[in-house]
């Protein structure tokens, strides 16, 4: 439901206070981090870049099946002091996340991955139905994916690590988004009409399409959908691997899930009503003509 924003405009005002006067320790980045990140493209906050690190990609990577927990860092006054109050109406405001590892192959508690692996983001266009997947590659075919991608977690001027925790979140920190290191230009390195050098437009979510149908997850809010792909780099090209799905709703919440189907909307009362009724008529037929 698009119930938060009386809540969040009376915040927004505290919430610029405290990310002004009340910065928090650096953020650390490593290889095989997701990253999530927000841009605009126009004010307020087409200058900035509000970025948080989801962790290593490994506290994603085989979990027991259906599993659905809220994703710590990112944080509603946030995107309020970023973004303004009305941020979840915005379809200029876009989201996406991404990960890579380096040069090198990378080891995990879960098991080795190859270098120049990559995780990306598509949009869900009905919440609750998986995308289609990304298609992976050999190493030096996702090696400039991977190099900007790896910019971000490195020491460019923007990068995350050289940029300061928000009040709000130790994992979240806002960029100028005309630095270097930021979201937005290794985004569209090195002409814009691709995401991060390989993805297309279906790699990002939108803040305005989040939906006000409740969820199986929870039957009071709606969520835009973001499946990520795991693409370990290899040969031949085929279909990457679904990571699991992010689920954001208007109170700022972040949701994974390796089962996307809890995203599903809640059937309205009268289309249950409606499927209810011609369950009982189809076994009623069955009945009479036994």
């Amino acid at each position: 439901m698009k119930n938060s924003h009386n809540t969040l405009k009376s915040l927004a005002g505290v919430a610029c206070l405290a990310l002004l006067t009340g910065t928090a320790g650096a953020i650390t980045a490593s290889l095989g981090d997701l990253v999530l990140g927000f841009r605009a493209s126009s004010p307020i906050g087409n200058d900035r870049n509000l970025e948080v690190n989801l962790g290593p990609v490994a506290n994603y990577r085989g979990l027991a099946p259906n599993t659905t927990f809220i994703v710590s860092g990112l944080n509603v006054l946030d995107l309020v002091a970023t973004y303004g109050g009305s941020w979840d109406t915005r379809n200029d405001l876009t989201f996406g996340i991404v990960g890579a590892t380096g040069n090198a192959t990378l080891v995990t508690p879960g098991g080795n991955l190859p270098a120049r692996s990559l995780w990306a983001s598509r949009n869900e266009v009905a919440p609750g139905t998986t995308s289609t997947p990304w298609t992976r590659g050999s190493a030096s075919n996702q090696q400039n994916s991977a190099s900007a991608i790896e910019t971000m977690y490195g020491v460019s001027v923007g990068a995350l690590p050289q940029g300061s925790a928000t009040a709000n979140s130790g994992t979240a920190t806002i960029i100028d988004s005309s630095l270097a290191g930021s979201w937005s230009v290794q985004e569209d390195a090195p002409n814009g009409t691709q995401s991060f050098r390989r993805w297309d437009s279906t790699f990002r979510g939108t803040a305005g399409s989040i939906p006000s149908v409740g969820t199986f997850y929870d039957p009071l809010e709606g969520f835009a959908v973001l499946d990520v792909w795991e693409l370990l780099a290899g040969s031949p090209q085929q279909p990457g691997t679904l990571l699991g799905a992010f689920g954001l709703n208007d109170n700022g919440q972040l949701v994974f899930s390796n089962s996307p189907g809890v995203f599903a909307p809640i059937p309205e009362p009268t289309t249950t009503l409606a499927l209810a009724a011609s369950g009982a008529a189809l076994l009623l037929r069955r009945r009479r003509r036994a």
